[in-house]
């Protein structure tokens, strides 16, 4: 019997860091199954399908209109059963 993982969708505007945490949290180990990531929060909205994203790792500072926190508002609003997220910064 197959395991059905939990799945990730990571936004975040600077390559390297979206790659360490694609790679990180896409591991076997961390049991995601990774299902697609944007540099900025336009296309995170347009990504996020409520009925198979459970977690939504972002950015707190992104290029463009919306920051990480409001991404998060508004993904809570579209899926609110269903995509946690969290919100980093370094």
């Amino acid at each position: 019997m197959q395991t059905v993982r939990p799945s990730l969708y990571v936004v975040e505007d600077d390559t390297d860091t979206m790659v360490a945490l694609v790679l990180a949290l896409g591991h076997r180990s961390c049991r995601f199954s990774f299902v697609g990531a944007s540099a900025d929060a336009g296309p995170a909205l347009d990504g996020v399908e409520c009925e198979r994203v459970d977690l939504i790792v972002t950015d707190y500072s992104l290029y463009g209109d919306m920051d990480g926190i409001e991404l998060t508002a508004r993904i809570s609003q579209q899926c609110p059963s269903r995509a946690s997220a969290a919100t980093i910064t370094r």
